[in-house]
């Protein structure tokens, strides 16, 4: 971001720089603007504003009426155990 200007580089003939790696901008004295990468000028397009980041919308699921965690309360018998153990204290 350059005076509160965002840059995305585009593609073109060079090849693009790797993430995170360093480019060069240069500004001249007539305020034209030039990126370099490995001696190479990158193509580039000027934002005012930075462009919102696409979030991923997650949808809740429920799992089916036949899915293994439903059964998750019955036994080897198949029968559902909605009753709580007893234990006795034995001294």
């Amino acid at each position: 971001m350059i005076n509160s200007q965002c840059i995305q580089l585009l593609k073109s003939d060079s090849p693009l720089p790797p993430p995170k790696s360093k480019v060069i901008v240069r500004r001249y004295l007539d305020n034209s603007m030039h990126i370099l990468w490995n001696n190479n000028e990158l193509k580039y397009e000027i934002f005012n504003n930075k462009p919102k980041s696409k979030q991923s919308v997650r949808k809740t699921r429920k799992p089916s009426p036949k899915h293994p965690w439903r059964n998750l309360n019955r036994g080897l018998s198949g029968k559902q155990h909605n009753s709580p153990m007893k234990l006795e204290l034995v001294t």
